[in-house]
């Protein structure tokens, strides 16, 4: 709040006259006594005119009621990273399961080419034989015509 004062006038300004004698008068002047025709000297006091103006704004008054940018964006960051690790580690946590199915998808693979290699070549030569008995059945049927 903001007090100004100004010098007192050069010149008071008029009061109207009151009677001396009138009742009213000595009621409610402390100074004037029944029979005295002369007042006390009035003191004047300088009148005071009062301004009421919003505090400075300061920089350490806008940090304490409110967040700057750069507060702001570096927990807009944090919150984004932290985002991003929690994913990254529930994506792990997930994949624990699908990685033993994997390991026990590549030994079942492995099993099974071990009995192709070992079985294959038996059963393409089997398959070999009877074409080469109906290529040779089918020469000797055109020999006897």
């Amino acid at each position: 709040m903001l007090v100004l004062s100004s010098p007192p006038p050069s010149t008071p300004p008029p009061t109207p006259p009151r009677p001396a004698n009138s009742p009213v008068s000595a009621r409610f002047s402390p100074g004037l006594r029944r029979g005295s025709a002369v007042p006390p000297p009035q003191r004047r006091s300088a009148p005071l005119l009062s301004l009421s103006c919003p505090p400075p704004v300061s920089a350490q008054n806008d940090l304490g009621s409110r967040r700057s940018d750069s507060e702001i964006g570096l927990v807009s960051l944090l919150f984004v990273l932290s985002v991003v690790l929690g994913s990254f580690f529930s994506l792990a946590v997930i994949s624990l399961p699908a990685l033993s199915a994997l390991k026990r998808l590549a030994v079942s693979a492995d099993k099974l080419s071990e009995v192709v290699s070992e079985e294959v070549p038996g059963t393409l030569f089997s398959l070999k034989l009877p074409s080469l008995e109906i290529n040779d059945l089918t020469s000797q049927l055109n020999n006897l015509r």
